[in-house]
This record gives structure tokens, C-alpha cells and sequence, in this order.
């Protein structure tokens, strides 16, 4: 096993395409389904029906945002207390995706509970979902600011060609 080391500017441009291609999954699979919810006759607004899909989704959107945070939350201290920059930077890339994760599946469940109740409302809590997903874009000053990084992390964190984190390959 071998690890190569990463520039900041490497690191937050890796960090950038993986949110662009969370939200562009979710926000293509939405017009897909628009598309073909635009087809069918007996498309609903809000369906009452459909109870069921609105408890589910309600409770996993709540779990995505508040539920997801916490853990976010719980994973960005043990970073912070982690020796090397290197370290938390590698704590701060899982925490983060998995803040992504849970927004964007609940987005995308509610996505599938839209084309099978033929509910558009499903369509409006995914695009909010979308929305609380664009906002976590990743940044330099989110970085500095969620990890809590001193003077120095704070320099290198800023300096592109520094590097501050490493990615581990498994060569045999």
C-alpha cells in the first residue's frame, strides 16, 4: 500500500466535482421524471392517497437534514482533533460526503415516490432537497471555518500547490 499526497488545490477541486456530480445526478434524474410524469393524465398535485409516501419521505427528509448534520457535526470534531492537517482533511472529505449522501438520497427516493403516485409534490420537496444540497458547496473558507484550523492549517489550506492531504492505493 503506497500514498500519494494531494495539493490543496487538488483537494478541493476532487471535493468540488464529487458535489457537482451528486447534484447533477439527483437534479437530471428530476427532469427524467418530470419528462414522464408530463405524459400521464391523471398527474396530482398533492394526491391524499399517497399518505403513506408522504410520512416516508417527510421522515427521511427530516433524518437528511437534521439527522445528517448531527452526524456531520460528530465526524468534523473527531477531525478537529486529529494531529496532522493531512488527517483531518481525509476526516472532512468522508464527513462531507456523507452529509451529501443522505440529502441526496432522500432526494431521490422522493424522486421515485413522484413517478410512482404521479405526485408532483415529491418533484417540489426533491427540488428543495437540491437546493439544501447546493448549499453545502465545498470551499477553501468552509474548510477553515467547520474545522477550526489554526494560523499555519489555515495558510496551507489556502496555498494551492501545499500539500495538505493523501490518498492511500492499494498496489499489490
Amino acid at each position: 500500500m503506497r500514498n500519494r499526497k494531494i495539493t490543496s488545490k487538488q483537494y478541493f477541486k476532487t471535493a468540488k466535482i464529487i458535489h457537482r456530480a451528486l447534484v447533477g445526478g439527483v437534479v437530471l434524474f428530476a427532469f427524467i421524471a418530470s419528462y414522464m410524469l408530463s405524459g400521464e393524465e391523471h398527474i396530482a398535485i398533492y394526491n391524499t392517497e399517497t399518505n403513506i409516501f408522504y410520512i416516508i419521505v417527510g421522515v427521511l427528509g427530516l433524518w437528511a437534514l437534521f439527522g445528517g448534520e448531527v452526524i456531520f457535526k460528530n465526524q468534523i470534531k473527531k477531525a478537529r482533533i486529529q494531529p496532522a492537517l493531512s488527517l483531518k482533511m481525509m476526516q472532512y472529505q468522508s464527513a462531507n460526503i456523507l452529509k451529501y449522501a443522505h440529502v441526496e438520497g432522500v432526494a431521490l427516493f422522493s424522486i421515485v415516490a413522484a413517478i410512482l403516485t404521479l405526485t408532483v409534490w415529491f418533484l417540489i420537496i426533491a427540488g428543495f432537497l437540491v437546493f439544501v444540497l447546493v448549499s453545502y458547496h465545498p470551499s477553501v473558507e468552509k474548510a477553515i471555518k467547520e474545522l477550526d484550523l489554526n494560523i499555519e492549517e489555515q495558510k496551507q489550506v489556502k496555498n494551492p500547490d501545499v500539500y495538505i492531504s493523501e490518498l492511500y492505493d492499494n498496489d499489490e
